[in-house]
């Protein structure tokens, strides 16, 4: 075979031409954001005033439940209620009023189990549900306060890269994961840390690459679904009454959108209004 350097350089020049192109054409701009996902006050977006009547917390098999003197049940652990109280750490020692004047709330958890184990609490954002609500919806009833709750899970914002939460721990041997559904109904469970600590911190975990939340097709964002909060117990941790406190959950996300003409027939609620069939 007779090969000229002509020839060789010729092939060079190709491949490197190649190699450029294709790394332009998957270049994509990034934008990346910060955004408060909950902030356990009041949830204007919602229309479902204080920070319980939009969040749940339900106990595994051995929860300790309250009976009267007949033997019926009147009442359950967890409770769950918001406090007046925030991280200083966040807001500043001096700072305990929001942007409205108002009291910083935390979501307050007060757990108790029968027995020591792997027991956990499902912390679960919710909405009250109504009459019209069918009964195969219904996840949760309170016996404290006879309500029933529908699943409300939180749509994540872009693509999420980061997602933290403030934790106030009391120095037992617990951890909390959170739980994520993407767009092909897959669940992801992330371990956010342990709770071996006293006082508040910041606990923030990473979303894998390989975790899906974009398609070739349009639209071609199809964002996270936060499920709930799992808060465990480990077995040699005593678990007679405890307390937990969570504030600030945020996102570190990229929301970057391709433009192209036409974009706007790929919006998901125009989608929904013109054809009542949500893209996904």
């Amino acid at each position: 075979m007779n090969i000229t350097m002509k020839s060789v350089t010729a092939w060079i020049t190709l491949f490197l031409f190649v190699a450029c192109a294709s790394a332009f054409s998957e270049e994509q701009t990034t934008i990346l954001t910060t955004e408060v996902i909950e902030t356990f006050e009041a949830n204007p977006t919602k229309n479902l005033g204080e920070a319980t009547e939009r969040w749940i917390a339900r106990g595994s098999k051995f929860i300790t439940r309250e009976y009267n003197e007949e033997g019926e049940p009147v009442g359950t652990y967890p409770k769950i209620t918001v406090v007046d109280a925030y991280p200083s750490a966040l807001f500043g020692m001096k700072n305990d009023t929001n942007q409205f004047g108002e009291k910083r709330k935390v979501l307050g958890i007060m757990g108790k189990f029968d027995r020591k184990g792997y027991n956990y609490i499902e912390i679960i954002p919710a909405s009250p549900a109504d009459g019209n609500t069918p009964e195969e919806q219904v996840i949760y009833e309170d016996i404290n306060t006879g309500i029933e709750w529908v699943h409300d899970p939180i749509d994540m914002p872009g693509k999420v890269q980061y997602f933290d939460v403030w934790v106030w721990g009391s120095n037992y041997d617990y951890y909390i994961d959170a739980h994520f559904l993407d767009y092909r109904g897959m669940t992801h469970t992330f371990r956010m840390g342990d709770l071996h600590y006293a006082g508040w911190k910041a606990l923030r975990v990473t979303i894998p690459r390989h975790v899906p939340q974009s398609e070739p097709y349009i639209p071609k964002f199809q964002p996270l679904v936060f499920t709930k909060f799992v808060l465990w117990t480990r077995p040699h941790e005593r678990v007679d009454e405890f307390f937990v406190y969570l504030d600030h959950v945020n996102v570190l996300s990229d929301v970057a959108e391709e433009r192209f003409d036409g974009d706007d027939l790929a919006d998901p609620e125009l989608t929904e209004q013109v054809w009542g069939s949500k893209t996904r």
